[in-house]
């Protein structure tokens, strides 16, 4: 990693929330000052079956709405230098640090579906 950027598109970089294969995730704050969740490839990623992979996930997030379970689209920059993604940022544990602290999630918890309609549980 070449350390934090000062800022991802329109999004000022706070610090790094966590990395994996494929990119980095900022915390950053929007123009107004909100929070908010910003993926960026990493750059020895930037290969042209990824940036594709990357521009197929931007366009599928701002399709995903309504759920309750899936933070909300806000922006992406996939035709980017290096491509990145902006997602409301909902703060809590990472799936790993829940996992460690109280097992695995149970089957029904991660299959159940949800009431489109909104209020199911």
């Amino acid at each position: 990693m070449n350390g934090v950027p000062e800022q991802i598109g329109r999004y000022v970089v706070e610090r790094e929330l966590g990395s994996g294969g494929m990119g980095e995730a900022y915390l950053a704050f929007s123009p107004a000052g909100d929070p908010v969740a910003v993926k960026l490839i990493r750059p020895d990623r930037l290969y042209p079956v990824t940036r594709a992979r990357f521009e197929k996930e931007a366009l599928i997030a701002r399709t995903v709405v309504g759920t309750n379970r899936v933070a909300r689209f806000l922006d992406a920059g996939p035709y980017a230098e290096r491509p990145w993604l902006a997602m409301e940022y909902v703060p809590g544990q990472t799936l790993l640090t829940y996992v460690d602290g109280h097992g695995p999630l149970s089957a029904p918890l991660v299959t159940r579906p949800r009431c489109s309609a909104g209020g199911g549980t």
